[in-house]
């Protein structure tokens, strides 16, 4: 996701910034992102140079989008507003549709439902054309588009939609396509899929404190240190009893961590050693990625790691082990109060967390080892992702992929940059040392197969069983097998590749 990104922001830096949550000067940002980026020849590029490859027309028609709505958190908030607004992200998505109407007299609208799985089954039914998009979680567009509800946007279904730009996530459509097809996508277009990656946060004045003992996070990170077994050091190294008590039910409420978060940390540890349930074969067709011995060897080890880290009650809080076990406010108060050297969420808690009194900074999950080639994310499944139903035909059809794809390109110097500034402006000011973090985490996210598409239930269910014991990973790999493989096939079936 968001190829160009890194330059996008240095070139940012090269001009006086107009927006942040300090200072919230809505009128100069709307002056500057309502130019329309057509030239008098109609080619239309982005702030980047990059082309955009749709037609200079006036549509004179409404794009609908069918978007998510969970009456909370999770609700799609990237797709439309009523008016401009202090907010940053807000004025963002207005100023972008305000462009978009300017440039192709398309109006965005949306309707939101909390079962999409359900509307869009109706939908499909009645053959309505009633919306000509949707934007859903990861695991229900999934089985929409095991169901055939969704056009191919890899395969030139929908015009003009061209995956290989850099406003598309170029990690997503390598792990999401399924013999080179892709039924769902996201990139620049939405942030809500960035809400849903996991990070770790560090508190900054818990390792200043402890400058003699503990080595700066971001400094591990840049210089390809930053592995399991430093970060399980460290986790070691802050734990503290505060009040002379044994570990018992309610230490979380009183002694000092290493680590605190929820039980996902478990999938974000694993995704983030470079490991995935599914890999694909010379004709991007998915395989069960862990019948390999080496494969299976890793894995033993990781879990063995996680228990003996993740579930070590002295050092971390996992609020799912502790209290009522459905308080993720358990966790999180052990960071804010600086009882927690890291805390492991998603990129939606940062905007939380930048309400305490709390000076931290962002820095993603831990290599297996330094002999590994990157830093990869996790991606939860509430991850919202765009796709087109083949109730959209004619000449709706081409309007919806034309104004799509103008719509991510846009996002690329609208909604992108105003995320960064919502997650990285803290009291004020700008943290600098965090940015180059947040694009290495966004640019290199792991999109699992077998999660997204809950292949014998393996990473979603027994992952998380695994860990707590420490073990049985290898042992009962014939049944995970079957089992995985077994919804796997049915996929492939479903998409006509079996």
């Amino acid at each position: 996701m968001k190829k160009l990104l890194a330059l996008l922001l240095a070139l940012l830096m090269l001009v006086p910034l107009v927006v942040s949550c300090a200072n919230n000067n809505s009128d100069s940002e709307g002056e500057s992102t309502t130019k329309s980026t057509a030239s008098e020849n109609g080619t239309n590029e982005t702030d980047t140079g990059e082309k955009v490859d749709v037609p200079d027309t006036k549509y004179g028609k409404d794009l609908t989008f069918l978007c998510f709505n969970d009456s909370g958190e999770w609700s799609v908030v990237d797709i439309y507003t009523e008016k401009d607004s202090d907010d940053v992200l807000k004025s963002a998505i207005f100023q972008r549709n305000l462009y978009l109407k300017d440039t192709y007299d398309v109006t965005i609208k949306e309707v939101q439902e909390k079962d999409i799985a359900a509307k869009a089954k109706t939908e499909q039914a009645s053959n309505s054309d009633a919306y000509q998009a949707y934007i859903a979680p990861l695991n229900t567009s999934a089985a929409l588009a095991s169901q055939s509800y969704l056009y191919d946007l890899a395969g030139g279904d929908v015009p003009y939609i061209n995956l290989s730009k850099s406003w598309w996530d170029q990690s997503a459509n390598a792990g999401l396509s399924i013999g080179n097809q892709i039924y769902f996508a996201t990139g620049d277009l939405l942030t809500i899929d960035n809400d849903a990656t996991f990070i770790l946060m560090f508190n900054k004045k818990m390792v200043e404190n402890m400058s003699g003992t503990l080595t700066s996070p971001y400094e591990l990170v840049t210089n390809n240190q930053w592995t399991l077994a430093k970060f399980r050091e460290m986790v070691e190294l802050a734990r503290k009893d505060l009040d002379g008590n044994a570990a018992d039910a309610n230490s979380y409420k009183n002694d000092q961590f290493g680590l605190a978060g929820g039980q996902e940390m478990v999938l974000a540890f694993f995704y983030a050693s470079n490991m995935t349930s599914a890999t694909k074969d010379a004709d991007d067709l998915p395989v069960f990625a862990l019948s390999d011995k080496n494969a299976q060897t890793k894995a033993d080890d990781y879990f063995k790691w996680a228990k003996e880290v993740l579930y070590n009650k002295e050092s971390t809080v996992i609020f799912h082990e502790i209290g009522t076990g459905s308080s993720f406010q358990d966790a999180m108060d052990c960071f804010t109060t600086n009882r927690s050297l890291f805390y492991g969420e998603c990129l939606q808690c940062v905007t939380r967390m930048r309400k305490y009194n709390i000076d931290f900074g962002i820095i993603p999950y831990p290599k297996y080892d330094e002999n590994q080639d990157n830093y990869y994310g996790y991606v939860n499944t509430v991850a919202q992702v765009v796709a087109v139903p083949k109730t959209n035909t004619g000449d709706s059809l081409e309007m919806t992929g034309a104004t799509i794809e103008a719509m991510a390109a846009k996002s690329q110097s609208t909604l992108t940059k105003a995320y960064y500034d919502i997650n990285l402006i803290s009291k004020g000011t700008k943290d600098t040392e965090s940015e180059p973090m947040l694009t290495i985490i966004l640019e290199n996210r792991i999109f699992d197969l077998g999660y997204v598409y809950e292949w014998g239930k393996l990473v979603s269910g027994n992952f998380i069983t695994i860990a707590k014991s420490g073990n049985g990973f290898s042992s009962k790999i014939k049944t995970y097998e079957r089992s995985y493989n077994k919804g796997l096939n049915e996929t492939l079936k479903a998409f006509k590749l079996k």
